[in-house]
């Protein structure tokens, strides 16, 4: 379908048709990047080139689009630093619009004196912005180092988190190729490949990757891993090439839930980047070979997830959840649209927009009321009411309206089934946010302590860092237990380390 944009980071997902990747795209490419330097704002103005040029190779865009989103500007703000430069350097006026920049976006003319003063801009020269061609003899085919080549490069010092990034570099979605399913197929041994299928056994494939993704609800995260990858590689051998149609999509979209399940768990329950983003683009793959907007929603709300809590770029977040609600709309299950609804409102609470919180939310509650859809949810877990409750209540957390907050998540926990382990977790740290925000110490110390008890059943690295951050500022309040949480959390953190890391 058209509106199933491919919307992908790694080397592996270039352009397929020939058009350009969604802005979202390619300011999802630049958080990625940015976390995995480990710089922070402003942005070096050589990285912001390396960014672009990235945008450009993996997005399609024009070389000007590239830089601007390069920069994280809207048109608007790019008009605006155009004024601001002219009249910080004694240029002159302008008569520069939005309109005009657009049609340069689109490949009209742009003069010599508005090149020159793009080039201003962003601190580059025409060849990079492609007002021109560089004809300069290359001695050597090797590529030119990138502003992050120099900085792994450098011999500064760096943190220990930060060297663990760069050494994991060739597998992260945002600098290399990631597994693709033409050479994750072209791997598989002729003689492990069965013919063709039974579709019973397709069936019964199908009911264990359903029983997987449920799972993620309590099962702990390195035995869920494990049984997931197996899965994956079973799945992977009867290589649906071979296949004829419904078997040929039955596979693809077991492949690309193992790979959306895998790449949750790597990220969000391991905190690990590297293998999180390649299955991550592997399960985006599937979905679009499938043509399943169920699995392409779900997949650009984990990227959300992703982009926000390791990033911390909730903008950017908002758009790729945006952009999941859109995809929705082509033939996703309710329970799925609600889920994409509810993601995109805690990023909008996350950057303080009240409004566009309360419109999503509206969403996702008309999204499951709505009449019995005939697409089988595929979500990681479950998406109901009453999860819907505890968003709504974080949401209220992000907003800063604590006081709020705390009725929506007494209900929300008290109607979550207690086998939603993961789902309780984070409610309760929710609450615990709220109550120490309301200051009600020894309240959200006591959701703190219950929330731990959880984390350490699923093992999701992800709560844990967010225990740690309330344990500390429960302990710097000086109450008793404040210090009795942050010693239970750091005990803890060091008891699970292997588990965790």
């Amino acid at each position: 379908m058209a509106r199933l944009t491919a919307l992908a980071h790694s080397g592996a997902a270039r352009m397929t048709d020939g058009r350009p990747h969604p802005a979202a795209c390619a300011l999802s490419l630049r958080a990625q990047m940015i976390y995995a330097s480990g710089v922070t704002e402003p942005v070096p103005v050589e990285m912001l080139t390396d960014i672009a040029a990235q945008i450009i190779e993996h997005c399609g865009h024009q070389p000007l689009k590239a830089f601007r989103l390069a920069h994280n500007w809207t048109v608007a703000h790019a008009v605006s630093e155009v004024h601001a430069l002219c009249e910080r350097e004694g240029l002159g006026r302008r008569g520069l619009h939005e309109r005009s920049w657009k049609e340069w976006e689109a490949g009209g003319n742009t003069g010599h004196d508005y090149r020159d003063l793009l080039c201003r801009l962003f601190q580059t020269g025409p060849v990079q912005l492609g007002f021109a061609h560089d004809y300069t003899p290359r001695a050597s085919s090797a590529p030119h180092p990138t502003y992050v080549d120099k900085v792994v490069s450098s011999s500064e010092p760096w943190s220990d988190m930060h060297r663990r990034t760069f050494f994991k570099a060739p597998a992260l979605a945002a600098f290399a190729s990631s597994p693709d399913l033409d050479s994750v197929f072209r791997s598989i041994s002729p003689a492990r490949r069965s013919g063709a299928v039974d579709p019973a056994r397709v069936h019964d494939l199908a009911l264990v990757s359903s029983a997987y993704r449920r799972s993620y609800q309590d099962m702990p995260a390195g035995e869920l891993l494990d049984a997931a990858l197996a899965h994956l590689r079973l799945t992977y051998a009867l290589d649906p090439r071979f296949q004829p149609e419904p078997t040929r999509t039955a596979l693809l979209t077991v492949i690309g839930e193992m790979a959306a399940l895998i790449g949750a768990l790597y990220l969000l329950d391991r905190g690990d980047q590297a293998n999180g983003w390649r299955y991550v683009d592997l399960a985006w793959e599937a979905a679009k070979a499938a043509d399943s907007a169920e699995l392409q929603t779900i997949i650009l709300g984990g990227r959300s997830f992703g982009v926000a809590h390791y990033a911390g770029d909730h903008r950017t977040g908002l758009e790729l959840a945006a952009y999941a609600c859109e995809v929705a709309d082509g033939g996703a299950s309710n329970e799925t649209r609600g889920w994409a609804a509810a993601v995109a409102s805690e990023r909008a609470a996350s950057i303080g927009d009240l409004s566009e919180c309360h419109r999503r939310l509206s969403a996702s509650r008309a999204a499951l009321a709505g009449a019995p859809s005939e697409t089988v949810p595929l979500g990681i877990g479950i998406f109901n009411a009453d999860k819907l409750n505890a968003y709504e209540g974080g949401d209220m957390v992000r907003l800063g309206r604590y006081r709020d907050a705390e009725p929506v998540l007494d209900a929300a926990i008290s109607r979550l089934d207690p086998a939603l382990q993961r789902h309780r977790c984070t409610a309760l740290i929710d609450r615990a946010e709220a109550r120490l925000g309301a200051d009600e110490v020894d309240g959200a110390c006591s959701d703190g302590q219950a929330a731990l008890e959880l984390v350490a059943q699923v093992q999701h690295s992800g709560n844990l860092k967010r225990l740690r951050a309330l344990a500390t500022r429960a302990r710097d309040t000086g109450s008793q237990a404040g210090r009795d949480l942050w010693r239970n959390v750091i005990t803890a953190t060091a008891d699970t380390k292997g588990a965790l890391s």
